[in-house]
């Protein structure tokens, strides 16, 4: 009998051996710092309407004037007569406001139609005063930019006399690059 108890001691010796874990490396960790930045937001202001001023048409030709997008731009007629009244000529310009030194991207219409009753005319071939001129790219230097925006004015021979208008059209989009 005690020969049994002494193997009954040896086995729970032996099976407690067994359940025993040995660990041979040590747990370790690392953190990490999260952070975020919250930027101005972006925004875009309209400072001076788009005005081609005052245009005789042809009347045997379709007629374009290009305005440059310029403080004081200038007219360039093909098909069409620049009377000496010249009426208000004003490529169209906006400011841009935000995080200083971060560049930003316009983002331009299509063609817009200019209205006066059931008559029309297209603007089109957009130009921004940026150095490329059709470059959609900015800085904001300082935290702000102004630039201008011109484009090409395109009426049919003899277009009708009015007062020619689309104040919806010419958005202007802005993001930061």
């Amino acid at each position: 009998m005690k020969t049994k108890i002494k193997f009954f001691i040896i086995g729970l010796f032996l099976i407690g051996l067994g359940m025993t874990t040995v660990n041979a490396q040590s747990v370790t960790s690392s953190a990490a710092t999260s952070t975020a930045t919250i930027v101005i937001p972006i925004s875009i202001t309209k400072e001076t309407n788009l005005s081609f001023g005052n245009i005789a048409p042809s009347s045997t030709s379709v007629g374009t004037v290009e305005l440059t997008p310029a403080a004081s731009p200038t007219r360039t007629p093909t098909g069409a007569t620049l009377p000496a009244t010249t009426g208000t000529i004003s490529a169209a310009s906006f400011k841009v406001d935000g995080v200083a030194g971060y560049t930003f991207a316009l983002q331009l219409p299509g063609t817009i139609t200019l209205l006066s009753g059931t008559d029309q005319m297209t603007i089109d071939s957009w130009k921004t005063s940026f150095a490329a001129g059709s470059q959609l790219i900015g800085t904001l230097t300082g935290g702000t930019n102004t630039f201008f925006v011109g484009g090409t004015l395109h009426m049919i021979a003899n277009q009708p006399s009015g007062n020619y208008s689309n104040s919806t059209d010419l958005k202007i989009t802005v993001n930061y690059n």
